[in-house]
């Protein structure tokens, strides 16, 4: 599971044409929030097991999954997309945090038979997303991977990795070339390229974090609602007596939900959120809704008022709805 862009939209007017022809066709998305990892070395799969939430050892080759790094407090570093080849690993981080994360799995590379190399400027990636992500693949003669898995193939001598990883909560494919070779194909495709506010919004009409927002070492994977990324059967990993204390003996206190409000609303991003006086949440994404709402957002909620209360307030009293998209 990849992250999109951290710009602020929250001023951004999102239209509703161009919203569903997004999501209801398809479109590519320039992933310039995307940085890339090559792992290699005979112990690479077994290091950055020991170092995030979920189960690697089982990976087969041309497979994906998504984990989580985690601080020893179990807080969140970044959400790794990782896909296993024959002799190294492919890792996408946000791109703000790829070197942060390099220099982590460095730190803790102590006999182990472990190399990183950051080859974000070295590749370029393009996702195809929308209800017809996939038709546009078919429609230019390219394999379409199943999901969590990946294809490397040619176009036209283009060499071109093509993986499923539904980003945005909707189909998305992505593909990782050599930089600055694959522009022929973009045009070939005859796509349009979906702009930043609109994949903003479906972002967080599908509740899914971002590094920078929803992604810091303030939350852990249940705040963020990522528990099906953490093993709770796997050895030991940084993090995991934390992560794994919360979940036995449900210590939770917080989750990542979908927000709603009105226009000139006082809501921006950091707005505190207040139940009956008390701060009982922060807002972390803000953007333009084309729906029934003015603007739609994420943030953290204290997890004992969710199921009751449905609406809170800023601190000037403006109304806040907790809506249940995702």
């Amino acid at each position: 599971m990849s992250q999109v862009s951290t710009t602020d939209y929250s001023a951004s007017s999102v239209p509703t044409d161009t919203y569903r022809s997004f999501t209801e066709g398809a479109a590519t998305i320039d992933r310039l929030d995307v940085g890339r990892l090559r792992l290699a070395g005979k112990d690479a799969v077994d290091l950055l097991n020991r170092l995030s939430t979920n189960e690697l050892m089982d990976l087969e080759i041309g497979n994906g999954l998504v984990t989580i790094l985690t601080t020893n407090k179990g807080r969140i570093i970044d959400m790794l997309q990782v896909y296993r080849l024959e002799d190294e690993l492919l890792v996408n981080t946000s791109v703000c945090a790829a070197g942060k994360v390099a220099e982590w799995i460095d730190y803790y590379t102590i006999m182990e038979d472990v190399q990183v190399e950051d080859i974000t400027s070295r590749t370029t990636m393009v996702s195809i997303a929308g209800s017809k992500a996939e038709d546009a693949l078919y429609d230019s003669n390219l394999p379409i991977p199943k999901l969590q898995s990946f294809i490397s193939t040619t176009w036209r001598d283009t060499f071109l990795t093509i993986s499923r990883t539904d980003f945005l909560g909707i189909p998305s494919y992505d593909i990782v070339a050599p930089a600055g070779s694959v522009d022929e194909l973009w045009r070939t495709m005859e796509l349009e390229t979906a702009d930043h506010e609109i994949v903003e919004t479906v972002r967080i009409q599908n509740r899914v974090p971002i590094y920078g927002k929803e992604l810091t070492e303030d939350y852990n994977p249940h705040d963020a609602g990522l528990i099906d990324y953490v093993s709770f059967s796997k050895g030991c990993y940084i993090g995991q007596e934390v992560i794994t204390r919360l979940n036995t003996y449900d210590k939770v206190k917080k989750q990542l939900v979908v927000l709603t409000w009105s226009e000139n609303t006082d809501v921006t991003e950091a707005t505190r959120l207040m139940f009956e006086g008390k701060q009982v949440g922060v807002v972390t994404s803000a953007a333009t809704w084309p729906g029934s709402y003015d603007s739609i957002g994420l943030g953290y909620v204290q997890r004992s008022l969710l199921g009751t209360v449905t609406r809170l307030e800023t601190e000037s009293g403006s109304p806040v709805e907790i809506n249940t998209f995702a």
